[in-house]
């Protein structure tokens, strides 16, 4: 698996939000699960399962992700994922960020700490390397970011909840343990969603991918990447919190239009 695609498996993973206030209570403790099954041009490829918990100011998220169906005649890979932080209201701060991705030519593992500032370590297995005409990854470029898997959250203040403009109107700093990269978000309206667990609004965002540092600007992916302006987000919210949570996505690339739809979307207990 390319490091590339490595991100790609994580992205399907997350997208996120850093905005800030103060800390939350036991009362705000929730567990929350979602899955997600993806599609390309209609035909089944992928699914997805994340399973949030949030308690006494912290956060844990655990992902998997899987390709099926069809597209295991091409690409049989999958991957296994867990990101903790802290959660304030209108607030998460990442501390650690582990992954492991297996595919028919290769395996891997990743595993990011952070600090208040940024990442603290981030080690690779295999070692990330940079080829000719990659854009230096300096360390300012590590300071106050998200890992992949942590984005999935999309928190607000108390005053923003059911603001569509405050859930969507951001740009997420995320680094995947190689690539830095933003993805720039505007908000385009609501879609009422229907599923195993959940019946009810969801907040849609447009999305451009805008890479910063660790890429190829010449790479034809990248700058295929950087002209789409198909890539949509949409967050529904989670429980009672002032948190949303990823519930459906789709862009187009050459191969079809990839689209995540939500087969459940439940959250157990609060």
């Amino acid at each position: 698996m390319k490091p590339f695609n490595r991100s790609i498996v994580q992205f399907t993973m997350a997208f996120a939000v850093l905005t800030g206030s103060s800390q939350i209570s036991i009362a705000n403790s929730v567990r929350h699960e979602m899955k997600l099954v993806m599609t390309m041009s209609g035909i089944p490829v992928g699914k997805m399962a994340v399973e949030l918990n949030v308690k006494d100011g912290n956060y844990s998220l655990g992902g998997s992700a899987k390709t099926y169906g069809a597209s295991r005649l091409f690409s049989k890979a999958k991957g296994q994922s867990r990101s903790s932080g802290l959660y304030q209201e209108g607030k998460i701060t990442p501390l650690v960020h582990t992954l492991q991705y297996k595919s028919k030519k290769k395996a891997g593992s990743l595993n990011m700490k952070f600090n208040q500032a940024g990442v603290e370590s981030s080690v690779s297995v295999p070692a990330v390397r940079y080829k000719p005409g990659t854009v230096e990854l300096l360390p300012a470029h590590l300071k106050s970011v998200l890992d992949p898997v942590s984005t999935i959250l999309v928190p607000v203040k108390n005053n923003q909840v059911g603001d569509g403009r405050a859930i969507c109107n951001r740009t997420l700093p995320i680094y995947d343990g190689k690539n830095r990269f933003n993805l720039k978000m505007r908000y385009k309206g609501t879609r009422k969603v229907v599923t195993k667990g959940f019946k009810g609004m969801s907040y849609v965002c447009a999305a451009r991918y805008i890479p910063v540092a660790g890429h190829r600007p010449f790479k034809k992916h990248i700058k295929r990447l950087v002209a789409n302006k198909s890539i949509e987000i949409a967050f529904a919210r989670i429980g009672h919190l002032p948190v949303y949570g990823l519930i459906q996505f789709s862009v187009k690339t050459r191969y079809g239009k990839v689209v995540g739809k939500p087969s459940y979307f439940k959250t157990l207990s609060n």
